[in-house]
Order: C-alpha cells, then sequence, then structure tokens
C-alpha cells in the first residue's frame, strides 16, 4: 500500500479559491443566524431589528410588547401624524391609519404570544403610543 500524503489543510470546498478562509463560507442557516431582522408573525413578511423583537419578547404584559413593537414596525415619523384607523383626533388634524397589514402583524404577534388579550387594548395601547411619542416631540 502506498503511503498516503498528510495535508496540513483540509479541502477546499468546490468553487473556493486559494484567498477563501473559513469566515468567507457561509452556509444558509448561517445566514439566518446572521440576519438582523425577524418576522413577528408567521406568514406576515413583517421584519423587525431582531434586538426590538427581543426587547419585546422580554416584555412583562401584552402591553409593553405592543408598545415595543409599534416602535420597531414604525419608523417615528409615520407614528407623528397617524393614528390606529386615521381621522381626526380632537379639534386637531386629521391623521394618517396605519398600514393594515402590519397592524395585522402586531395584533396576531400580540395574540399568539399573550393569548386572552382583548383586542380593544391593542388598539388602545396603540394610539396611547403615538400620543406619547407627540407629546414627546413637542
Amino acid at each position: 500500500m502506498p503511503p498516503q500524503s498528510c495535508s496540513p489543510s483540509p479541502p477546499s470546498p468546490p468553487g473556493a479559491t486559494e484567498s477563501s478562509s473559513v469566515s468567507d463560507i457561509v452556509t444558509p442557516s448561517q445566514k439566518d443566524l446572521l440576519s438582523s431582522k425577524v418576522e413577528i408573525y408567521p406568514g406576515t413578511g413583517v421584519l423587525v431589528e431582531k434586538l426590538a423583537w427581543t426587547y419585546a419578547l422580554n416584555s412583562h404584559s401584552a402591553t409593553g410588547f405592543v408598545r415595543h413593537l409599534v416602535t420597531a414596525v414604525f419608523p417615528p415619523e409615520i407614528l407623528l401624524v397617524s393614528n390606529l384607523r386615521g381621522g381626526k383626533r380632537g379639534g386637531g388634524d386629521a391623521r394618517l391609519p396605519l398600514d393594515k397589514h402590519k397592524l395585522d402583524a402586531i395584533y396576531s404577534a400580540t395574540l399568539e404570544r399573550w393569548p386572552g388579550t382583548q383586542i380593544s387594548s391593542i388598539g388602545t395601547t396603540i394610539n396611547g403610543k403615538i400620543t406619547e411619542l407627540g407629546q414627546k416631540s413637542r
């Protein structure tokens, strides 16, 4: 039996060049780990930053969960000119409605994480957070 040569480095994957390193090779499962976004409810396509999602998941109540998600899903410039369903607020200017698809994702994620939450309380929490942001921006 002929002696086998011992190679100091492992064989390169097909298509790899000499300059590639282990850190350059990313498998699909590693890509998922490196992604900075998380879908808040399966199938909705509504994404938030992983850190924001972690904060929401660590909330001790449905209210805290919703408050974190609203600010993660919608940028502040949208929240400042909107309310839940749109329309006038008191004697002020008319507000734009928030995106229904994104709202549905927030409602679904909340009800999955906090079963038994009243749907009306989710909407009240969203409008409350928007009001708070508006007061802080003045």
